[in-house]
């Protein structure tokens, strides 16, 4: 054979193996370019829908992409961490706490969102927090959960004792606590988020108490939680992310047109509502803030929900 054929054959073989491998290391690339976040359907994952819907980390690292998994329970997210089902997640203070102290490979990458909490009521008796009494059903979505936290600062700074209000909690879905709040159902007084709370000043139920009374500012409550060894192996990755969710903020704040659109469809709230929401400081969403972390996770430890604290630097990426 000519050694012409030879020369030919070589380099197509070479072509054709450069081209094999180019298409397996995008493959490859565009695999380790996804991040699985699982979140609530709740006013503080909306930076995250928008960074989603506009495909934002695009602009910061080719290939990469953000995929949202709607999960409502905290004890579901960190089971799907611990199986490997998702990368991170949005989630309360209180529910980061009791997974890390259980050992769920996690931490802290970055504050999120306060969102305001009140007390409403349906006994038109009872003016302010001060005028409750023993047999005032309050309320409420769980015993471990953010507004579990805030109701034993309440009882503890009024009442004297963080489980003042032990005896008198009733658990219930939060659709629940509006119906039954509205109906007089069994209950007088309801711990409520920002969103239920609109609802049920509607129906007549006034707010008597707000979590604002408790702290001086705003208590961040969510954040963002990444696992460690997913972290710690996509750098590049988790940068191109922090990025595109400090865009995402920042579209926020500035009431994008577009951005409140993927709120309103998402979450089902009106575009005004929610601007109305940011301009009176009922949510607020501030990356980087740690400084609430302390003062939940001592009310966690009152509580018995964790036995001892971690340190910041446990609990939360360099």
């Amino acid at each position: 054979m000519k050694r012409w054929v030879y020369i030919l054959i070589i380099t197509l073989t070479m072509i054709l193996v450069g081209i094999f491998l180019l298409f397996s290391t995008n493959e490859s690339q565009l695999e380790e370019r996804i991040i699985k976040m699982a979140v609530p359907t709740m006013s503080a994952s909306a930076p995250l829908f928008i960074l989603s819907d506009f495909n934002l980390m695009e602009k910061y690292l080719p290939n990469s992409k953000l995929e949202l998994t709607v999960i409502e329970s905290g004890n579901a997210m960190n089971e799907a961490m611990i199986a490997n089902q998702i990368d991170g997640m949005i989630t309360g203070l209180t529910n980061f706490l009791i997974g890390a102290y259980r050992n769920v490979p996690y931490k802290i990458f970055t504050s999120l969102s306060y969102g305001r909490s009140s007390i409403q009521t349906n006994d038109l008796t009872i003016k302010s927090i001060l005028d409750v009494r023993e047999h005032h059903l309050i309320g409420i979505n769980g015993l471990t959960g953010t507004l579990a936290l805030l109701l034993s600062f309440t009882a503890e700074k009024y009442f004297g004792s963080f489980d003042a209000f032990n005896n008198q909690i009733v658990i219930m879905r939060t659709d629940d606590i509006t119906l039954a709040l509205v109906n007089n159902a069994g209950i007088s007084l309801a711990f409520s988020d920002i969103t239920s709370r609109v609802v049920q000043n509607e129906f007549g139920n006034p707010t008597i108490f707000e979590d604002t009374e408790l702290f001086d500012g705003n208590i961040i409550t969510h954040y963002i939680i990444f696992n460690e060894t997913f972290h710690n192996n996509n750098i590049e990755l988790i940068n191109a992310f922090y990025l595109a969710l400090s865009e995402a903020v920042d579209l926020i704040s500035n009431k994008d047109d577009d951005a409140l659109e993927v709120i309103s469809r998402n979450f089902r709230i009106e575009k005004s509502t929610f601007i109305e929401f940011l301009d009176k400081n009922f949510l607020v969403f501030e990356l980087d803030n740690f400084d609430s972390i302390d003062i939940l996770t001592d009310m966690a430890i009152k509580m018995k929900l964790i036995p001892v604290r971690k340190s910041l630097n446990e609990m939360i990426f360099k």
